[in-house]
């Protein structure tokens, strides 16, 4: 390897190759015509290239020519570019990856200073700085930014201590195309970036728990759900956050959700915020496994829903308190559907003056249960009530009830909407006017 390369190295490496048993400093020296000195240090810059090998015998040293690829076609082989430098910064060796890439013969490049050379873009203060210290024995990796008209390229750039032929030391530089390598890192960067500021915006908290329950990651929400920064769970279990008799409650669910085969479960569970009072928490948890199968831990999206559940529980009391109502007043109220006209409800003085079983009725149309005619007189004002979805009052009407006989009664039907303004139900409350008709 290289091109300023003394003429007795080549004749000993020719002699050497002719003599593949071995020969010892004498011998060379005598085919040669030079003295011992000068041959045994012709040697040692053999030895040192790697170019020959030495056995010793006793207190004779026996020189072979070594069993090796030479160095210019290891660079060949190779898919970096590589090129070799002396101490002048001549270009001492390229490979067929680094011609290619220049446009240039090896042989236009060898044996010319770098500056003058293809390789001129290599002349840069911080390079020849790196050159420099490996001519001292200093080894160093770099990153290389290449801009080119259509495109820009990234290598990294190792550049070795050498010792070449002629036992002066050089230096080795190989390049490393990273392009598709760092696109792909700046790539997943971009991802990971979006996916942050998605999860950092996203109104639920993500939390990441291990086999054991401990957290390994808590997005910012966590904060605003249990007054703790996020790095302040990282580490710590979960239970330590949850009400007494919570987590094994959780902990049952999912084992059930692992062994099933689901794909993850909403659990409800009650956990201790910062300042000690209690919150509602959905989690909606996925199970994770590493690549044997093995459960790794658990991927988990909680929400805070105490306002919810609140507004839940107020909503049935205050259902539980109108229907204790209904119950009780003496009036007797009925509701059916609006387009079954099947009776779903009615109370207690309902069932008491027309006779009426929960179990019998409830479900079913009137002509299923009672008379035809008193039928007639329950449904008065359905239609009304129906067509214009506005509250209707009958006049005083006579009946005849099972097992009370003839009665007057008036009827008001109030037609009940749902949430989204569909008329879902018919109100009917019956008041016996007997007495004052």
């Amino acid at each position: 390897m290289g091109c300023d390369f003394p003429e007795e190295l080549s004749r000993i490496l020719e002699i050497l190759k002719a003599n593949p048993k071995g020969m010892s400093v004498s011998d060379i020296a005598g085919e040669i015509s030079v003295n011992r000195n000068t041959v045994s240090r012709y040697l040692d810059m053999l030895l040192i290239s790697g170019q020959v090998e030495m056995k010793t015998y006793g207190k004779a040293k026996v020189f072979y020519l070594s069993q090796r690829v030479p160095i210019s076609s290891m660079m060949n082989f190779a898919s970096d570019m590589v090129f070799v430098l002396d101490r002048d910064f001549i270009v001492v060796e390229t490979n067929a990856a680094l011609c290619r890439f220049v446009g240039e013969s090896r042989e236009a490049i060898c044996g010319i200073p770098m500056r003058d050379s293809a390789l001129v873009a290599f002349d840069h203060p911080l390079i020849t700085a790196r050159l420099r210290e490996a001519m001292e024995g200093t080894e160093s990796t770099d990153v290389l930014r290449y801009v080119r008209v259509d495109k820009e390229l990234f290598y990294r750039v190792k550049i070795i201590p050498t010792v070449l032929n002629s036992g002066i030391p050089g230096v080795t530089v190989m390049l490393e195309d990273i392009t598709e390598r760092r696109r792909a890192e700046d790539a997943l960067r971009e991802s990971e970036q979006k996916y942050r500021a998605l999860v950092e915006q996203i109104n639920d908290a993500i939390w990441i728990i291990d086999d054991e329950w401990v957290f390994t990651y808590a997005s910012p929400r966590t904060e605003r759900i249990l007054g703790y920064a996020p790095e302040e769970l990282l580490g710590r279990n979960i239970s330590d956050y949850v009400l007494p008799g919570e987590h094994e409650k959780v902990v049952a669910r999912l084992a059930d959700v692992v062994a099933e085969g689901n794909g993850g479960a909403v659990v409800n569970v009650a956990m201790r915020h910062r300042d000690g009072h209690t919150i509602d928490v959905e989690a909606s948890i996925s199970p994770e496994f590493d690549e044997l199968g093995t459960l790794a831990g658990f991927r988990s999206v909680c929400r805070d829903v105490s306002e919810r559940r609140a507004a839940s529980r107020r909503v049935l009391k205050w259902k539980t308190f109108l229907h204790s109502i209904l119950q009780n007043i003496p009036a007797m109220v009925f509701v059916t559907e609006s387009r079954t006209h099947n009776i779903i409800f009615f109370n207690r003085s309902f069932r008491e003056n027309f006779g009426a079983d929960s179990d019998l009725v409830t479900g079913k149309q009137c002509v299923e249960i009672f008379p035809p005619d008193l039928c007639r007189v329950l449904a008065t004002g359905n239609n009304e009530a129906i067509t214009t979805r506005q509250e209707f009052k009958t006049n005083a009407m006579a009946c005849t009830i099972p097992g009370r006989g003839e009665r007057t009664v008036r009827i008001k039907k109030v037609p009940l909407f749902s949430s989204s303004g569909d008329l879902k139900y018919v109100l009917g409350i019956v008041t016996d006017v007997t007495s004052s008709a």
